[in-house]
């Protein structure tokens, strides 16, 4: 699989530092797939650059569509931006960081306990 790093958004954003107590962990996982030419891909990845740097978010893979067809493919990915937290599909286009820290907040993209 060929992913790249991301570069952090260097602007922040006051909406990722104002989550809910406990929103993101060194536990949530995004992946985020995008195609090249893509601006609504460059925002996505400049919000999840952000969200790492701040610690909301701590891993975040990015798979290029033309890089990395296969991976993409694997996902059922044909729409871009698309990302995935903690493995779950989260949204299909651009977010905002108040739409993450919504669906963060209602547990349905929380990670799953390995507790048993």
């Amino acid at each position: 699989m060929n992913s790249r790093p991301v570069e952090p958004h260097t602007t922040p954003d006051p909406a990722m530092s104002a989550g809910p107590a406990g929103c993101g962990s060194a536990d949530t996982d995004m992946i985020v797939f995008i195609e090249p030419n893509c601006s609504a891909c460059d925002r996505v990845i400049a919000t999840a650059g952000e969200f790492r740097r701040l610690g909301v978010v701590g891993h975040l893979t990015v798979f290029d569509r033309t890089d990395d067809p296969s991976t993409c493919e694997s996902y059922g990915v044909y729409i871009y931006p698309s990302t995935y937290v903690n493995g779950r599909l989260a949204f299909h286009g651009e977010f905002t960081p108040e739409d993450f820290l919504r669906l963060y907040s209602t547990n349905e993209m929380q990670p799953v306990s390995q507790e048993g």
